[in-house]
């Protein structure tokens, strides 16, 4: 494997990937990156509940792949000078290189341990910015911050578009999400776990489409896929009805 990348595509890239890997992990190798070299670079970090994928512009002279330690070539990149950054891995070793800074080398691990992506065979069922989510849902945090903002964020048809409802359990937030839903779609409500609605939100705006087991959102140059919360949502429409709870958002 051998590709040159410029240095701040791949820091930037490391820095989004690295936001789904837990600090703490019983396995190893999801404190690394997948890194894919073929027609573009493609980064992969993962904790098993979430996956988050990049794909930057490369100049890819061998494909191939190899695990990068993220933290590790993190604090390398903070620390070097140079506009590109070139990679170089073979079964036991992985060289990392900038002009005029030397090299850093890594042991390397098999890539075929990294747990693979999850699949659907599905079309997108809708085209939303999730952008207005992440407001909402930093509503719900204000009052006392060390509660749980929420258990889920729910999408749910509106008319001929979708709303997404959050609460913490003593208020409720809704917000109207720009969106085009595809023939076909049931509207079914869906659920994005809490610790991921904002990873979704700065997505803005993005293709949704499912499995029996998780969400996927998808733009031109990043996907994340979501495993489905197991939470039960509360039904935030009856809430509205009996004005339980306070209402924020539109």
């Amino acid at each position: 494997m051998k590709l040159t990348i410029p240095k701040r595509a791949l820091g930037e890239s490391i820095s989004a990937v690295s936001s789904v890997i837990k600090t703490r992990t019983t396995l190893p190798v999801l404190s690394r990156i997948r890194l894919d070299a073929g027609k573009f670079a493609t980064l992969h970090g993962t904790d098993l509940d979430c996956a988050y994928v990049r794909t930057v512009e490369a100049s890819v002279i061998e494909p191939g792949t190899v695990l990068l330690p993220a933290a590790r070539v993190r604090e390398w990149l903070g620390v070097v000078d140079g506009v590109d950054v070139a990679i170089e891995a073979d079964d036991r070793q992985l060289h990392l290189s900038t002009e005029g800074s030397g090299r850093i080398n890594f042991s390397t691990i098999k890539a075929d341990e990294f747990p693979p992506l999850p699949k659907t065979d599905g079309k997108p069922v809708a085209t939303v910015d999730f952008a207005p989510l992440k407001h909402i849902a930093w509503s719900m945090m204000q009052d006392d911050l060390s509660r749980p903002a929420l258990c889920a964020a729910c999408i749910d048809a509106e008319g001929d578009g979708l709303i997404g409802a959050t609460t913490d359990g003593r208020k409720l937030g809704t917000v109207v999400l720009p969106a085009k839903i595809e023939a076909g779609w049931g509207k079914q409500p869906v659920q994005i776990p809490a610790d991921y609605v904002g990873l979704v939100s700065n997505l803005g705006e993005c293709a949704l489409a499912e499995s029996e087991n998780n969400l996927f959102f998808t733009t031109a140059t990043e996907k994340v896929i979501v495993r489905k919360s197991t939470e039960v949502f509360p039904k935030w429409r009856q809430y509205v009805d009996l004005k339980k709870f306070p209402i924020v958002g539109s």
